[in-house]
């Protein structure tokens, strides 16, 4: 698990921060949020109490209020789902620059950790070791979390609190979704973030592994590649460089551990590749540990062809 420390956490005024509840919730009427981005913007002196007075005048509650000054008036909470060790809210932004909707854990430590703030993103990215890649590096974007209450909350074995999110794999925020990849945000006993890890994914056209090593695909899809892996070895499942022009480029990468409770148990790594153009390739994957070249290292070889759509 990875430390917190680099996590969103909302600097908190006046004290202790008050929980979000669902009286935090400011349902902005017409007009409101349009207001807000004229009056209170970027480049705006006095931001906050910009925002707190606006939505003061449009109905706000003082429990809307609070939220809005623990969010730096930035945003204000749209919805609300109690969810037990730290709950889940809705929020809008309205002065970012994309995707203006975003999912905040509350009440615990942090007081608020944004699903997709960059910072965690990058982090999920330098995760994958997939090397340069050819063509527009694809990066992670927001998944389907709205309406809130389809977000999967599962219970931790040491008395804690998982998420299970999706998260879109596109080469830019506008291209189409290559794959959905889940990624389970863990909260301990106290509400303390203690970090994430890969879970699950779709979208793939077909899937090779020890029992598979074969695959056709068109142009446009992906091939997910899954071996047995354990890193606390020292050995790592390794992919010979593909072609830059080839018909196959590296997408991602990510490491799903053992379901067992049993530290060291092994787990599967799992390769996501997209086709690109005709063509047939042989990617071969051998285990290693890094620092230790063996020419008789365990290999894995997997036949994709790329055909005329």
């Amino acid at each position: 698990m990875l430390a917190c420390a680099w996590l969103l956490a909302w600097p908190v005024l006046g004290g202790a921060a008050a929980p979000i509840t669902a009286d935090s919730i400011w349902a902005a009427p017409d007009g409101a949020v349009q207001e807000l981005q004229s009056r209170c913007g970027p480049g705006q002196a006095g931001r906050e109490a910009c925002y707190r007075a606006v939505a003061a005048r449009h109905g706000a509650s003082p429990a809307a209020l609070e939220a809005i000054d623990l969010l730096q008036g930035e945003g204000h909470v749209t919805g609300f789902r109690a969810a037990g060790r730290v709950d889940l809210a809705a929020a809008l932004f309205p002065f970012r620059a994309n995707q203006n909707a975003a999912l905040l854990v509350v009440n615990g430590d942090p007081p608020v950790v944004d699903t997709d703030e960059s910072a965690l993103l990058a982090r999920m990215r330098e995760q994958t070791r997939t090397g340069e890649a050819a063509g527009p590096p694809v990066s992670l974007f927001p998944g389907d979390r709205f309406p809130i209450e389809t977000v999967v909350i599962e219970a931790a074995p040491d008395t804690g609190l998982r998420l299970l999110l999706p998260y879109a794999l596109r080469a830019c925020r506008a291209c189409p979704t290559l794959a959905t990849l889940g990624y389970r945000l863990t909260f301990d006993a106290a509400g303390r973030f203690v970090g994430f890890r890969f879970a699950s994914s779709t979208g793939e056209r077909a899937a090779l592994g020890d029992d598979r090593a074969t695959a056709q695909v068109a142009p446009g899809e992906v091939v997910l590649i899954r071996l047995p892996a354990n890193p606390s070895t020292g050995y790592l499942w390794t992919a010979e460089p593909l072609p830059a022009d080839g018909p196959l480029r590296m997408l991602w990468h990510a490491y799903r551990p053992s379901a067992s409770p049993r530290p060291g148990g092994p787990g599967e790594d799992l390769w996501w590749l997209e086709a690109r153009q005709p063509g047939k390739v042989v990617l071969t994957l051998r285990s290693l540990r890094p620092w230790q070249p063996d020419p008789n290292a365990p290999t894995r070889r997997f036949m994709i062809e790329v055909t005329v759509p």
